[in-house]
C-alpha cells in the first residue's frame, strides 16, 4: 500500500508540473492585458484618493468619504477587482457610527494599493479564470485532456498494486451458541471487505456510491503509514473504488 502510495503520488506531482506549465504559458499570453488593467485602476483609485480634495485627507481628518468617491473607487475596482469594493451597507456609515471604522479601514487599504499590488491582484485574478476554465476555451481542452490522462494513470497504479489494496483487514469471528445442556452449535463468520460497486465498463463508481466498507480501512491503513493529507485519502479511496 506504501508503494501505491508513492507511485500516485509521483504521478500527481507529474502532472500538476505540466498543468502549471501550461497555465503559465497561457498566463504570459495576459500580461499586456493585466499591465494595461493595472495601469487603469491605479490612475482611477489615485484620482480619489490624492490631492488636497482625495479620500486620505479626509479621512485623516476624520470625516466622511464623499459618495462620489466611493461611487468612483468602487467603478475603478468593479470588473477587476470585485471583493476590494466597499459594500453599499458599509458605504453609508458616518463618524460615530459602529460601522465607521471598518469603513475608513477599506477604503485606506483600497487606497494604498500601489502598481505592483495591484498587478500582483489581478495577475492572480486571471490565473483563476484560466483555471476555472473562463478564459481560454484552447487551455481549458488541454488540461481536461491532461487531467484524464492522470485519471488514467492513477487507475493503471490501482491496478498495479491491487493485490495489496484487495487485502481485507477484517478477522473471523466466532461464536458457540448453547442450544441445550446437551447440545451447542458452533459459529463462525468472516467478515469481508465491502467494495464499492462499479456500473457497466466504469473505471471508477460514480461519486454517490457508498463507501462506508471502505473509509474506515483506508483511515487505518494512513494513519498505520503515518501519511497525512487530503490526497493520500483520495487516493486509496479511488482506488478501492475502482
Amino acid at each position: 500500500v506504501d508503494a501505491f502510495l508513492k507511485d500516485a503520488t509521483a504521478l500527481q506531482a507529474k502532472w500538476k508540473c505540466q498543468d502549471d506549465a501550461i497555465v503559465s504559458a497561457a498566463l504570459s499570453k495576459c500580461e499586456e492585458q493585466v499591465t494595461k488593467q493595472t495601469a487603469e485602476v491605479y490612475k482611477m483609485i489615485n484620482s480619489v484618493s490624492s490631492g488636497e480634495s482625495g479620500l486620505t485627507v479626509i479621512l485623516d481628518a476624520g470625516e466622511a468619504p464623499p459618495q462620489e468617491h466611493l461611487r468612483a473607487l468602487n467603478v475603478a475596482l468593479e470588473g477587476n477587482l470585485p471583493s476590494e469594493m466597499i459594500p453599499a451597507k458599509l458605504a453609508e456609515a458616518k463618524p460615530g457610527d459602529k460601522q465607521f471604522g471598518g469603513l475608513v479601514q477599506k477604503v485606506r487599504k483600497v487606497c494604498s494599493f500601489d502598481e505592483a499590488t495591484l498587478k500582483s491582484k489581478l495577475r492572480a485574478l486571471t490565473e483563476d479564470a484560466l483555471r476555472k476554465g473562463n478564459r481560454d476555451s484552447e487551455l481549458t481542452s488541454v488540461r481536461k485532456t491532461l487531467a484524464e490522462g492522470l485519471a488514467t494513470d492513477l487507475w493503471k497504479n490501482a491496478e498495479k498494486h491491487a493485490q495489496a489494496l484487495a487485502q481485507s483487514d477484517h478477522q473471523p469471528i466466532y461464536h458457540t451458541v448453547q442450544l441445550s445442556k446437551e447440545r451447542s452449535l458452533d459459529l463462525m463468520s468472516w467478515n469481508t471487505l465491502e467494495f464499492p460497486q462499479l456500473v457497466g465498463d466504469a473505471m471508477y463508481a460514480t461519486p454517490d456510491v457508498v463507501c462506508d466498507g471502505i473509509a474506515p480501512t483506508c483511515d487505518a491503513l494512513l494513519q498505520i503509514l503515518e501519511k497525512k493529507g487530503k490526497d493520500q485519502k483520495e487516493f486509496l479511496m479511488n482506488a478501492m473504488s475502482s
